[in-house]
């Protein structure tokens, strides 16, 4: 199929034997290379894309669809090192419940966020690379910082609390100093 008449294939439909489409190709920005690509089941039913959204010929783009063809999760690999660096993941409804990233790109999620309503409720950090969350932050409604927990012997428990107002300014921290489980220092 030639979509912009200029002589070139810029979209190319592929079936299965039984001629049931599973795949189409499309050359988006029309320069003669494919980088946009939809993937079906066999039933007419989207089940993948992937995009080259640099058009430099590497797949940087993956989206994933279930039931109704509603998009389930999404991964992108920004800066196009074969890696995965974010992954979103939605809800029956199409909204987004959670998502990983890879901020120091070791291939491994280090950042992790999770959402009520698409709105950002917790963001958990691994702060010394040792694939488990050692610091979480806890938003309100408002979208301001109501709560901060830090793991500062990497136990996988919380040792130091901070507390922040409807504004964000702290206002109350705790320490667990001997990593008891319980608060020993209370500063106002």
């Amino acid at each position: 199929h030639d979509g912009n008449f200029d002589g070139k294939v810029d979209q190319v439909e592929y079936f299965d034997a039984d001629k049931k489409l599973v795949r189409v190709e499309f050359d988006s920005n029309y320069d003669g290379k494919m980088d946009f690509f939809q993937f079906y089941d066999g039933n007419k039913h989207l089940v993948r894309i992937e995009k080259s959204t640099k058009f430099n010929d590497k797949i940087d783009w993956k989206e994933f669809y279930g039931a109704g063809e509603k998009l389930t999760r999404l991964e992108v690999d920004s800066d196009v090192d074969g890696k995965t660096d974010l992954w979103q993941f939605y809800d029956e409804n199409g909204q987004l419940t959670k998502s990983e990233m890879d901020t120091n790109k070791d291939g491994k999620p280090d950042r992790w966020n999770t959402y009520a309503g698409e709105l950002l409720k917790m963001s958990a950090f691994d702060t010394n690379n040792d694939g488990k969350p050692d610091q979480w932050q806890y938003f309100n409604s408002n979208k301001t910082l109501q709560k901060v927990e830090y793991d500062t012997n990497f136990d996988g428990k919380p040792d130091r609390w901070e507390y922040f107002d409807g504004n964000g300014k702290l206002n109350k921290v705790e320490i667990d100093r001997n990593f008891d489980g319980k608060v020993d220092v209370t500063q106002n």
